[in-house]
This record gives C-alpha cells, structure tokens and sequence, in this order.
C-alpha cells in the first residue's frame, strides 16, 4: 500500500483558504460563504484567535458581526481592508503609509 506524504498544516490551511476565497468571489456564492469565523479569519491573517479576540475587545481588530452572542463572523472584504489599513514604509512610523 502506498501512502502520499501528509501535508503540513500550515499548507493544508493555505489551500483551504484559498479554496474558500475563490467561491466567496464569485457573485452567486451565498453570503455566508464571503464570511469567516473567527479561526478561520485568524488563518487568513495569519494571526492567532487569541490575537483576534484581544483585538476585538480593544477594538482595534477588524470589523465584525455578531450573529449571535457566541458566533463572531469577518467579511473577507473587512478581513483585506483591515490588512491593507496596516501598511507602514518604516518601523518608525505609527500611522498608515504615504504614498
């Protein structure tokens, strides 16, 4: 019997992703499908939940919605704002690039 060597997570992670992102862009994927929960949200940050959950409460993270008290959902639009809202030219610098 022959065995494919496992992925490693990180990479399984990626191509789950990615998967994700392609349905969510097109126009007739379900709007739930464009939203990640919190783990997978912190996936395509590339932070962790904690940091995420600790952003949320200072309010410092990116947009949410509350679905209900314990489901927290990211749109991938707020996910890639709040990315891009992060670029800096220097490590001396506290607020967003000039550009």
């Amino acid at each position: 019997m022959t065995t494919r060597p496992m992925m490693p997570k990180a990479k399984a992670a990626a191509k789950l992703l990615q998967q994700q992102l392609s349905l969510a862009q097109e126009q007739s994927a379900p709007p739930l499908l464009r939203h990640l929960r919190t783990p997978e949200a912190a996936r395509y940050l590339g932070v962790s939940v904690s940091f995420l959950n600790h952003a949320r409460l200072r309010g410092s993270g990116p947009t949410y919605k509350k679905l209900s008290p314990k489901l927290i959902v990211y749109s991938l639009e707020d996910l890639q704002a709040w990315a891009n809202s992060k670029n800096r030219r220097s490590t001396s610098s506290s607020g967003p690039s000039q550009t």
